[in-house]
């Protein structure tokens, strides 16, 4: 669900219990975290664009993470950028045996004429797509000295990203500023 620039975290101090267990907020280091996440969300045209260079099976190609179940100070920070139209500037390409991703280079404002910077560690990218025992936050490894992914279990599962090089042509994504919830977990009851 879009909240289109409104969250409820906004009219109070403090969640109610009540909806603290909905699922609404999460606790990390002792600070409330919202439940969802910031992202430039790519137009269709710019979609198409990154999607064309998939090659595994899970297509994703369709937002660059900002803030990640941010806290209420960054949550603030970025719900003041909705809708706001954002160009994001790729040039290299990286993947593993596993999964892809476009690095992204430089993200601006476009109306404000301002740089725009990923809150969460971590290199600014969209992810083009991964195998199927894979998710996309995943494509995080592609883009640290030592990326090789290992599992839960301590197995490498993923070796060193291949850089497939500098393509000019890649150029400007271009999307919106949204945010993004997460739907509370239920547990559903098979009958």
């Amino acid at each position: 669900m879009k909240l289109g620039g409104y969250n409820h975290t906004q009219t109070a101090s403090k969640p109610s219990q009540a909806a603290a267990m909905k699922g609404l907020f999460h606790r990390k280091e002792g600070k409330l975290m919202n439940n969802g996440y910031f992202a430039v969300v790519l137009n269709k045209k710019s979609r198409d664009v990154v999607r064309k260079y998939s090659t595994m099976d899970v297509v994703v190609g369709d937002h660059i993470t900002l803030a990640y179940k941010p806290d209420n100070k960054t949550f603030k920070k970025y719900n003041k950028l909705i809708n706001e139209d954002v160009d994001a500037y790729v040039n290299q390409i990286r993947s593993n045996d596993s999964i892809e991703a476009l690095w992204v280079e430089d993200m601006f404002l476009t109306r404000l004429n301002k740089r725009l910077q990923r809150d969460n560690p971590g290199t600014a990218h969209v992810t083009i797509s991964h195998k199927k025992d894979f998710k996309s936050g995943d494509a995080n490894s592609l883009f640290t000295k030592s990326s090789a992914l290992i599992d839960e279990d301590g197995k490498v599962v993923a070796t060193n990203p291949q850089w497939l090089g500098v393509d000019h042509e890649l150029g400007y994504l271009k999307g919106k500023v949204e945010w993004i919830s997460f739907k509370p977990q239920t547990k559903e009851r098979k009958v």
